[in-house]
C-alpha cells in the first residue's frame, strides 16, 4: 500500500524513498482513481518539499501547483496551516513557525480531515508519527537558521526570564514532550558553549558572549 510505504519513508528518513513513491501517488494515482487522498499523505508530500528544498521553496511550490482543489482544498484548516507554515519559514518568523509546529495543532488537523481510506487505525496512527517525524526536522532546519540570525544580530545573551521565555519559543525548543528532541534552552545553550558558539562572560552570572563566525 503506498500510503503505509510513503509514512514508513518519512519515519525513516528516507527522502529519496518517499519522493520516488509520490511520483506514483500525488496526484496521479488519487486523479486517475478518482479517490480522495488521506490528507496525511497530502501534507507529508508537502512537508517533504519544504524539508528537501530548504530553505528554498520552489519544489513545495511546484508540487504545491500540481494539486487539484480536489486533492488540497484551499479553504480547508489543512491548507490555511501548511500555508502559513510555508510563509512562516519564509519570513523568517521562528515564533510563529514555533507555534504552528507544535504537535496538538497538526493533530487536531488529521483527526478533522480523515479521508475514507483512513479506516485503518495502525495506518492513522503511522500517518500522524510520519507527520511528526517530518515537522521535527522541519523545526530543526527552521532552529538553526534561527541561530544563525540570532548569532549575527547579537553579542551577549542573558538569562533573564523575559529573554529566556523569547529565545526558547525563537529557537523553538518549547516542543511538547512527545519530541524525542526535545531539550530545554539551557541544555541547548550549553551545546553551543561546547561548540564555540558561546562562552560566558567573565565575572557575570547568566550573561553569555556570543563567538561570531570568522
Amino acid at each position: 500500500m503506498y500510503e503505509t510505504s510513503l509514512c514508513l519513508s518519512a519515519l525513516f528518513d528516507s527522502p529519496i524513498q518517499t519522493s520516488s513513491i509520490l511520483s506514483h501517488l500525488l496526484p496521479e494515482l488519487y486523479t486517475s482513481a478518482s479517490i480522495q487522498p488521506p490528507i496525511s499523505s497530502v501534507l507529508i508530500s508537502l512537508l517533504h518539499h519544504l524539508i528537501a528544498g530548504y530553505p528554498s521553496q520552489k519544489t513545495y511550490f511546484e508540487h504545491l501547483s500540481c494539486l487539484s482543489p480536489n486533492v488540497l482544498d484551499r479553504t480547508s484548516e489543512a491548507y490555511v496551516w501548511i500555508s502559513n507554515l510555508a510563509t512562516s519559514l519564509r519570513t523568517l518568523n521562528h515564533i510563529r513557525v514555533e507555534a504552528l509546529s507544535r504537535h496538538d495543532v497538526y493533530k487536531h488537523i488529521l483527526s478533522v480531515s480523515k479521508s475514507p481510506i483512513e479506516t485503518n487505525d495502525e495506518l492513522v496512527r503511522l500517518s500522524q508519527d510520519a507527520m511528526h517525524a517530518l515537522v521535527e526536522r522541519l523545526r530543526s532546519k527552521a532552529r538553526d537558521k534561527a541561530w544563525v540570525v540570532l548569532r549575527s544580530a547579537y553579542r551577549e545573551l542573558s538569562a533573564s526570564e523575559e529573554t529566556q521565555t523569547w529565545m526558547t519559543k525563537c529557537l523553538l525548543l518549547s516542543a511538547e514532550r512527545t519530541s524525542a528532541s526535545n531539550l530545554s534552552l539551557e541544555e541547548w545553550m550549553n551545546e553551543r558553549c561546547r561548540d564555540g558558539h558561546l562562552r560566558p562572560k567573565e565575572g557575570v552570572v547568566g550573561r553569555w558572549i556570543v563567538c561570531k563566525v570568522r
